[in-house]
């Protein structure tokens, strides 16, 4: 049977973009009416919600609320520390002014530490504190009244964030290799009965509706196989593939199951956007 929908491999999608695949061919299939396909779009959907709720978990974590709590703490830390160097600048004390110039200069090098990602504050607040309390470089941090005890508290305060951060990752980890991986599994194959339940009424004729809606899908999929060469993770198509009359597009649709080997999580911690930041707010 010529089929109507190409072939492909979801194993290799992330989560993120499987997700959204499925959302979309989700919409689309509300407008299969046909009573016979009532079971097969039931069930396609409530493997999907199950899927959908367990992504939204990782993204809205409780511990990310957590995280930006001890995230404003440190900035304030920071903000404060900077002014009072700044201010300790002009002092008369003559002393604290010129050891307050080699601080300054190590603020400098760095930016605004504030604004950046998570991960990339954390590696510079940590980084700004080794650099003053290096041998040669300390000592004017005690020339200056209470920079000690400032630069006590951005360290502690960011050793709090790194605690809860790393608590957070471990958590995201749990819940994609757990339920995460068993609701995709589900979701995979009541996605491949649903569609091979379209293919065999195409097959049969089908209605003019059916036939959009398949081509519909079948577009979504080629999107999905040109996002995955493009990031390199999908097998490019031959030439021909998928044409009309061509035999490699004949035979059942090819929907392929994922195994624990294949199930990758390094691009899905990268579509996390938590992290992410703008001019207004750092996610």
């Amino acid at each position: 049977m010529k089929k109507t929908i190409r072939t492909i491999k979801l194993d290799r999608l992330t989560n993120g973009a499987f997700q959204t695949l499925c959302k979309l061919i989700s919409t689309q299939i509300d407008e299969l009416d046909d009573a016979s396909f009532l079971f097969f779009v039931s069930g396609f959907k409530q493997t999907f919600d199950r899927f959908d709720q367990l992504m939204k978990q990782i993204y809205a974590s409780a511990l990310s609320s957590q995280l930006a709590t001890l995230d404003a703490i440190r900035d304030r830390d920071y903000r404060f520390f900077r002014i009072f160097i700044n201010y300790t600048l002009k002092s008369r004390n003559t002393e604290a002014a010129i050891s307050a110039k080699y601080l300054d200069v190590i603020f400098r090098n760095y930016g605004d530490v504030p604004r950046m990602s998570y991960p990339d504050e954390t590696a510079n607040i940590g980084n700004i504190v080794g650099d003053m309390r290096r041998e040669g470089t300390f000592v004017h941090v005690k020339a200056i009244p209470f920079a000690e005890e400032y630069l006590d508290l951005i360290e502690e305060h960011n050793n709090n964030f790194i605690e809860l951060y790393e608590q957070r990752t471990d958590e995201k980890f749990s819940i994609i290799t757990g339920g995460t991986f068993k609701a995709r599994k589900a979701l995979t194959a009541s996605l491949r009965t649903l569609l091979n339940a379209l293919e065999a009424k195409l097959l049969l004729g089908g209605t003019a509706k059916e036939k959009e809606i398949a081509l519909k899908i079948d577009k979504l999929f080629e999107q999905a196989n040109q996002e995955m060469a493009r990031r390199g993770n999908g097998v490019p198509r031959k030439k021909g593939e998928g044409e009309d009359g061509d035999d490699n597009n004949n035979g059942p649709i090819e929907i392929k199951d994922m195994t624990t080997e294949e199930f990758s999580l390094e691009d899905d911690f990268h579509e996390i956007a938590e992290e992410e930041h703008d001019d207004n707010a750092k996610q």
